[in-house]
């Protein structure tokens, strides 16, 4: 994330300074709230401190049971999910074993919920797995961006129950529909799969993307449910009964074959299908059969990638690049001309972090592929930019980056491949920009001139700039813990491996972490809080503020009678960094005692809470649903932070048109322009890479 000190990065890791340790101080200083908020009357307590005229707004009920983010480790159709939607209107949760009396029916053991930022406060309007009679011990799988639809499992054979209507014929995913109603995910003209697994939900639910059969050992549920997987064949250009297959519907259907090979062949018996990863819109779809990569785009065609057992490693929002490895050597391939690009050539790569728009590889490598910079033989953290093809070298970083259950070489894992509860973006520990330019990642490395004692910090890269800077260095005294991107335990209380949380601000200038060290005077428990670092403007230092109370309790019993962390743990943070959702056990509102979901959003408070709500269900819906998706998502296969693209107005020649890339190489041509006018700028400062 971003830096506290600012260095240049040099071969043999001698990081310059930009200040002097005595004014360093005054980075960890929190931003003064301002007096001339227009919504100061919502700022007492703790909000007060808050930076940005950030509020507290009550998102969840308050009555002290700790609500839950995505858990379901045994759901099949998981995958990454956002749980607060774009603008931060609508937020999902879950509660276990105890449900709300609104909306009616729970099912009693999970309860997935929607609450709505209404005008005169949050309400949880909607009730988003089955009701009790329907299923009596679901889970529920990925939710689309917009909130709108979700995939759900039922089992039929419980302890005690029966498992509900929805589990008469058997164990079975279903996708849930915004009025409530069920079907099953698995249907085509010629039959039914019930254990169709669910892989991607597009917004509106125009694109539902689910397979049939078993993607890995580990993702077994087909092969145990009561009944078995038949593995139906659902279409009749589809391979036969036996044979996995990926298919893509809408609500109602018709159900269309993702899995065909070029010239729309049906694959033969036994050419089972592997999902691999969908382009933001749902519209391209990557795919493996016998070992070959496949592209299927706009269900109209099939374009083979390459063969050689590659491993898929992202594909970029508008479906138009994708990244795999072959071999140890990472590839570019552009979707329109064909064109693979070599990232390397060193055979010994791990790919770290793919940008939303496919400009940027980042990459761990033992290998110097900048010159004689990095250390031969340790991990050495680059970057590739298509706009050149060159590799940059950023730092060197340590063993334990590289390899472990969160890793900076876990992106193949980040992406949700085949790998059960274990995989998912909370493995991953590092984030970009949607344009890559700008890198934020965990590290133990000393990366700056600040001793960090092997401790993980929060780093960020600046590839315009060159420089490596420290978010969470603690200069108000020696470090004494370990700071993280998201948290990834799946606990009652706490969020999982499968929640988005963007920590970095689609435009790059807010960082938001955890940290249980207290880089400001009013964090004074000892647990792990949120904190946003901002940068300073011209010749300001940068500030970071706390977001949480810090003040949580030193120990605290949950309701289910068990011990539980006094974390206050980040949920979700919209792209632009506007709302933070996180969770606290200290009530930070009047109103509120013990555990809740709170949102710091800036300007936030409601001037009519006072006053009942007047809707319900859908009508709530509808009050809010022309502004709910006006700025774009995260690419959940690649999962940068996304922004609109900008329109280039330069004439394009002609062979840019064939390219079909003509934004693109617009928009790299001002980049590296910008780039040159930002190092020249800077060179009397100190080296560059």
């Amino acid at each position: 994330m971003f830096g506290i000190l600012q260095g240049r990065v040099s071969p043999a890791f001698k990081f310059v300074s930009l200040i002097s340790i005595a004014s360093a101080c005054l980075l960890f200083m929190s931003a003064p709230a301002s007096a001339a908020c227009p919504n100061e009357g919502f700022r007492g307590g703790s909000a007060a401190a808050l930076p940005d005229c950030r509020a507290y707004e009550l998102v969840t009920p308050p009555d002290g049971i700790p609500p839950s983010g995505i858990q379901t480790a045994l759901a099949e159709g998981m995958f990454p999910t956002d749980l607060s939607s774009p603008l931060g209107t609508s937020f999902v949760y879950s509660r276990l074993s105890h449900p709300l009396e609104e909306p009616t029916e729970p099912n009693g053991t999970y309860d997935f919920y929607e609450a709505l930022r209404l005008p005169s406060g949050w309400q949880t309007v909607r009730h988003i797995s089955p009701s009790g009679p329907e299923a009596v011990f679901p889970n529920t799988g990925g939710i689309s961006v917009d909130h709108q639809y979700a995939f759900v499992q039922v089992s039929r054979v419980q302890r005690v129950h029966d498992g509900g209507s929805l589990a008469e014929g058997g164990d079975g995913n279903y996708l849930g529909k915004p009025d409530g109603s069920f079907e099953l995910a698995g249907v085509g003209s010629l039959g039914v799969e019930r254990l169709a697994t669910g892989r991607y939900i597009s917004p509106d639910g125009e694109h539902t993307l689910f397979f049939t059969g078993v993607e890995s050992e580990v993702s077994n549920w087909c092969e145990t449910a009561i009944p078995p997987c038949a593995v139906t064949q659902l279409e009749p250009d589809a391979p036969p009964t036996g044979t996995s297959a990926i298919y893509d519907r809408g609500p109602g259907g018709p159900t269309r074959v993702i899995s065909l090979l070029p010239g729309d062949e049906t694959p033969a018996a036994g050419e089972n299908a592997q999902y691999q990863g969908n382009s933001e819109d749902g519209s391209v779809v990557a795919f493996k059969i016998a070992g070959t990569l496949y592209l299927r785009v706009d269900n109209s065609r099939t374009e083979e990638v390459t063969s050689g057992e590659p491993r898929f490693a992202g594909l970029s929002s508008d479906g138009e690049a994708l990244t795999y490895v072959s071999g140890g050597d990472i590839h570019h391939f552009a979707i329109g001309t064909q064109a693979d690009s070599l990232v390397n050539s060193s055979g010994d790569a791990r790919v770290v972090n793919v940008s939303a728009d496919g400009s940027h590889v980042y990459f761990i490598s033992p290998s110097q592929l900048d010159g004689s910079k990095g250390v031969a033989s340790e991990p050495n953290l680059y970057v590739w930019d298509s706009g050149n093809e060159t590799v940059s070298f950023i730092a060197t970083v340590t063993e334990s980056d590289a390899e472990g259950f969160i890793a900076l070489t876990n992106w193949e894992q980040a992406l949700n491949l085949p790998g059960g509860a274990t995989s998912g973006p909370g493995r991953d520990p590092s984030r970009a920009t949607f344009d890559g330019n700008v890198l934020v990642f965990q590290s133990q490395a000393q990366l700056t001139s600040y001793a960090n004692e092997n401790h993980t910090e929060i780093y960020r890269y600046d590839d315009a700039a060159g420089t490596v800077d420290c978010v969470s260095c603690n200069l108000l005294g020696p470090p004494t813990g370990d700071a993280r991107l998201q948290t990834t335990s799946g606990s009652v209380s706490q969020p999982s491996f499968q929640q988005i949380v963007h920590n970095l601000s689609e435009d790059g200038s807010r960082v938001f972490f955890e940290t249980p060290e207290a880089l400001v005077a009013s964090d004074v428990d000892h647990a792990f809080d949120v904190y946003e670092w901002r940068p300073g403007e011209g010749t300001e230092q940068p500030t970071i503020s706390l977001i949480s109370s810090g003040e949580t309790p030193a120990q605290y019993f949950a309701p289910f009678g068990f011990e539980t962390t006094p974390d206050e743990p980040i949920f979700a943070i919209t792209p632009q960094g506007t709302d933070v959702f996180f969770q606290s056990p200290v009530g930070l509102l009047p109103e509120v005692q013990g555990w809740a979901v709170y949102d710091a959003r800036i300007d936030g408070g409601f001037a009519n809470s006072a006053l009942p709500v007047q809707c319900a269900g859908e009508a709530c819906r509808e009050a809010i649903a022309p502004s709910r998706l006006s700025v774009r998502t995260s690419n959940r296969a690649t999962r940068g932070n996304v922004k609109p693209k900008r329109v280039c107005r330069h004439k394009r020649g002609k062979a840019q048109h064939r390219r079909g890339n003509g934004r693109r190489s617009c928009r790299r041509r001002h980049r590296h322009r910008h780039r040159r006018q930002h190092v020249q700028a800077r060179a009397g400062i100190g080296g560059g890479r």
